[in-house]
């Protein structure tokens, strides 16, 4: 990182900051050339998560893009703002934003086994409260869960970024 005066290295600090986040972005690379696309093209979604572990947890439906790529492609990187407030200046260049952010790296693994997938959506839910959270059978059967195993991660904050 270029600005190691705005570098989070605390692995805490790190843990903590991926335990308040609420949405990561995160970013695949489709090999098939499906939809129009060209292969090897990028492919960025917002996606909500849970974080338990030292592994994020996403889930969605279980055919579409994301989970082709997912299933071809398991390498991914996402990033997470925790906060930014624009802030202005007398002219242009004395503009800036504060920020708290993380990006990273990891290996994404579909969930197939039934009991696997609960227990994963359950640690997805208790990223965003307390339970217990019922979880229908059909519901999660029906329902594509993945792990991505964080192999790196780095926080940046400029100055002001709670």
């Amino acid at each position: 990182m270029r600005r190691k005066d705005r570098e989070i290295t605390d692995k805490a600090e790190l843990e903590s900051l991926l335990r308040q986040g609420r949405v990561c972005h995160l970013a695949m690379c489709d090999q098939s050339g499906q939809d129009s696309s060209e292969v090897g093209s990028p492919y960025v979604l917002p996606v909500n998560y849970g974080y338990a572990d030292g592994a994020l947890y996403v889930h969605g439906a279980s055919k579409g893009r994301k989970a082709d790529i997912l299933r071809a492609n398991p390498r991914v990187a996402f990033s997470i703002l925790l906060s930014e407030e624009l802030m202005t200046g007398s002219n242009g260049c004395d503009w800036t934003t504060h920020y708290v952010s993380l990006c990273g790296e990891g290996r994404a693994e579909v969930i197939e086994k039934g009991e696997d997938k609960a227990l994963a959506l359950t640690k997805f839910m208790e990223h965003y409260a307390p339970g217990p959270h019922e979880l229908p059978a059909a519901t999660v059967a029906g329902t594509m869960v993945v792990r991505i195993a964080i192999e790196s991660l780095s926080g940046k904050r400029n100055p002001g970024g709670r």
